[in-house]
């Protein structure tokens, strides 16, 4: 169940949360196995795991510009190793 935050467990493992998602860019966050055995922790920490990420923002309307203009952006912020930054177009 999603709440306002964009933050939704996806799948249980007996009681324990398991698999979590951002629904505003579809990235999934997963328990890992030495917290299966206790709920409290594994939701503490797939939400911290939430919290840390930084979702890409969407434009509100998909105009061919608009969605040009994100992968620009997106493309400037994102990490480049000192190969990929050498060559022309982007892997």
């Amino acid at each position: 169940m999603a709440d306002e935050s964009g933050f939704s467990i996806l799948q249980y493992r007996g009681k324990i949360p398991a698999l979590a998602v951002c629904t505003r860019c579809q990235l999934k966050f997963f328990t890992p196995p030495k917290l299966i055995a206790d709920s409290e922790k594994a939701q503490d920490y797939l939400w911290g795991k939430y919290e840390a990420h930084q979702c890409p923002i969407l434009p509100k309307t998909r105009t061919d510009r608009d969605f040009q203009s994100f992968l620009e952006d997106y493309d400037r912020r994102r990490p480049r190793s000192r190969l990929t930054s050498m060559l022309k177009f982007p892997l």
